[in-house]
């Protein structure tokens, strides 16, 4: 492997134009020890392809070394090159930016992106603690490696434990990354802002996500791979979560099969990251297949009963599954006492910060608003809200969900003006985190019309519902049944104002468009 390891770039990629190379040899002699055109032969790619490399300066320089001689392991390479023979050394030129000389010049951004053009792939350095994911350098080159074109970004994580980064990944957000400088910030989000075709910030935000969600799936090895190793069990489990944090169930299911199945056939089937294996199906399972997900989290638990024990932290998580199953079913009163069961257990062994603790009480608290519990509910949907704004922050996706039950518990009482605000409060944070067209934002904008509507505030809520509904229509069709439903209630709003040429127009172009299509 060749690092070629040269400034922030003044003139773009080694491998580019003859002028580019020429200045090149100009550019670097008072940085080299030698002559600039020996470190230029030996270093440069002259052509071939070259990898750039994403790190954070605050992490030390041989982590990033052990992690590229990872990935370009033969082993490895097997994996993320889908089958095509390995690079060996003489193949491999990486760009390690090493210095800094030539921020802040108001020139850097556009030649940053010269560079991230000319490279083959950006490979993003994840430490143990997810520092990259936290600075603005970093997550910017990522996103605008992922603009530049598909399968440009791969994120290199090779013996770091995404469990002890899932809030990291979450919190991802370019508007809040870090920087030593505020000033490079401000710039960078112009940039982005800038940038045709983004949707802005917030949407930024969502395409990096996506981009991250494809990178891992990428390093987890592919179905005719040979030779499978413990190590790619870690991969496909790695993948798997990635996936199910931000909401890509059917994309998790099948690599969390795989890496159960793979583990279960590598150290038996009640080894404990076997059994952490079976773990993570489990909760995708209960997100896509709640019939298959309720005998196969019953025969996880009996299996951690034994193993692990009944205050096993692994343990606790197949009670707190099977419990949501039973509620998502219409066993009220089993999985009433199974959350019980399961947030005295998890307030025990984990504590009652921790966020599983606080996904079992949000749980309860949902419960008991369905079975008519309103003001149990409320306090414990306050407590759990209070305590995942400061555990988890604002933009948790958990923290929004239970912003979002509160407000209805509040509505169902008549108090619909403090459940307003809640409900603003949330759909921003949807919007940063989630970006404005994704299911998840698209709910909180319903339920702020709904509310709207329901205090006769109707100039507001027709302006929502109008957004609404043309998102709706974007993301589920014209036949869904919220299509058709806030389609309807837009309509009598019209209505209520004697504009029932415009009501019945709406209804036309959905009724019309549903016998079209």
């Amino acid at each position: 492997m060749f690092a070629c390891t040269l400034p922030r770039p003044t003139i773009g990629s080694p491998h580019g134009s003859a002028a580019r190379r020429a200045a090149a040899v100009a550019a670097y002699p008072a940085v080299f020890p030698r002559p600039a055109s020996v470190v230029v032969d030996a270093c440069v790619s002259r052509g071939q392809h070259f990898f750039f490399v994403s790190h954070a300066w605050q992490r030390p320089m041989v982590e990033m070394i052990h992690m590229l001689q990872r990935h370009f392991s033969v082993h490895q390479q097997k994996a993320w090159r889908r089958g095509a023979d390995p690079l060996i050394a003489g193949q491999v030129y990486v760009w390690i930016d090493a210095f800094a000389f030539n921020k802040h010049t108001g020139k850097d951004l556009e030649q940053l992106k010269d560079v991230l053009g000319d490279a083959q792939e950006t490979l993003l350095i994840v430490d143990p603690t997810g520092t990259s994911l936290t600075r603005a350098w970093c997550l910017y080159e990522a996103w605008q490696s992922c603009r530049i074109g598909k399968n440009r970004l791969l994120l290199l994580s090779y013996g770091v434990d995404f469990e002890l980064i899932k809030q990291v990944f979450i919190d991802i957000d370019l508007n809040t990354a870090q920087t030593t400088r505020q000033a490079d910030l401000k710039r960078m989000l112009a940039d982005i802002g800038a940038e045709r075709g983004t949707g802005g910030v917030r949407s930024a935000t969502s395409q990096l996500k996506k981009a991250i969600v494809a990178s891992v799936v990428r390093l987890a090895p592919w179905e005719g791979h040979a030779s499978l190793t413990l190590g790619d069990a870690v991969a496909l489990d790695k993948a798997a979560l990635v996936c199910m944090l931000y909401g890509r169930f059917d994309e998790a299911k099948p690599l969390a099969s795989r890496a159960w199945g793979l583990r279960e056939e590598l150290t038996g089937p009640e080894d404990e990251g076997t059994l952490g294996s079976r773990n993570l199906l489990s909760l995708v399972l209960t997100k896509t297949g709640r019939g298959e997900a309720e005998h196969f989290c019953r025969e996880t638990l009996e299996i951690e009963e034994r193993v692990l024990g009944e205050d096993h932290p692994g343990t606790l998580t197949m009670v707190h599954s099977l419990r949501y199953i039973q509620h998502c079913t219409g066993h009220l009163d089993d999985a009433e006492d199974l959350y019980r069961t399961a947030l005295r257990g998890r307030n025990k062994v984990l504590g009652p910060d921790h966020p599983d603790t606080l996904a079992t009480l949000t749980n309860l608290a949902t419960l008991l608003y369905e079975r008519g519990k309103l003001e149990e509910a409320e306090v414990i949907f306050a407590l759990a809200m209070n305590a995942e704004e400061r555990v988890l922050g604002p933009d948790h996706p958990q923290t929004i969900t239970c912003i979002n039950s509160l407000a209805a518990v509040l509505h169902k009482q008549g108090r619909s003006a403090v459940a307003e605000a809640l409900v603003r409060r949330a759909v921003e944070s949807a919007e940063r985190v989630h970006g404005p067209d994704d299911p998840r934002t698209l709910l909180g904008k319903a339920n702020l019309a709904g509310l709207l509507y329901s205090q006769g505030k109707t100039a507001e809520a027709e302006e929502h519902y109008t957004q609404v509904l043309e998102l709706e229509v974007k993301l589920y069709g014209r036949r869904h049944r919220d299509t058709i439903a806030d389609a309807h209630t837009l309509a009598d709003i019209l209505r209520s104002q004697g504009r029932t040429q415009e009501a019945s127009a709406v209804l036309h172009r959905l009724h019309g468009g549903a016998r079209k299509a």
